[in-house]
Formats: structure tokens, sequence, C-alpha cells
């Protein structure tokens, strides 16, 4: 994908998307730079970065928000992430955790994506 796009379209939104699929191809879920706040300020320079070239407003604030809370909610569950990787390898987690895919943890889902959905309904006639 990178050598398509340095070779023939150039267009720095494909460098994103291939950059980001060498990221992920070499981190596993929870683990690594995807799910520590290095990743997080990484990234979200990055498409800051990108997101100037191409006059997206906010955009860099709102992936970083998103980024943020899927750590916490990632903190949630008994497994942790590694917050401070790559300097520290210890998993954090919050002192509430549920189990990834039990009821408790399904329904807590279900509700923050119905409450946030609420939420951007009530507040996307601002973006237009």
């Amino acid at each position: 994908m990178l050598y398509i796009d340095s070779v023939y379209i150039n267009e720095p939104w494909i460098k994103i998307i291939g950059i980001s699929l060498i990221l992920i191809g070499v981190s596993t879920h929870r683990m690594g730079l995807t799910h520590s706040i290095l990743g997080m300020i990484i990234f979200s320079v990055v498409l800051s970065f990108f997101s100037r070239i191409y006059e997206l407003i906010y955009v860099e604030f709102y992936f970083f928000l998103g980024f943020l809370f899927h750590l916490i909610c990632d903190m949630c569950t008994k497994r942790g992430v590694p917050l401070l990787y790559p300097f520290n390898n210890k998993k954090y987690k919050l002192p509430l955790t549920f189990t990834t895919g039990s009821f408790v943890g399904n329904f807590l889902e279900g509700a923050i994506i119905v409450l946030s959905l609420g939420y951007a309904g009530y507040n996307i006639q601002r973006f237009f």
C-alpha cells in the first residue's frame, strides 16, 4: 500500500492507512503501543498533522478523546492495559473490572453506546 502510494498516488491519507496497518499488525490487542499513553500521543500528533493538511476541524481532539475513553474502558477489563509501554509492561486496571463478553460487560458496553449515540444525536445540529 505504501509502495503504491509513493509510485502512483502520493496522497497523505494512503500513508496514514498503510502505517496504521503496519502498527496494528505488529501489536496485539491491549498490548503495546496501541494501548499506551505514548501511543495515544503519537497517533494524535500524526493525525493532527494530516488534519491540518486536509483542513479537518477538531479531528485530532475527538480522536484523542476517543482514544482516551477506549483506554479507560479497556482498564475496566480484568486484563488491563500497559499504559506506560514501552517503558513499563505492567498492565493497569481500575478497581471495578468485568470480563469481556459477560452479561455485565455487555450491558455496560450497550449502555455506553446508547448514551453516546443519544448525546451525539442531540448535539449533531451544531455541525450543520
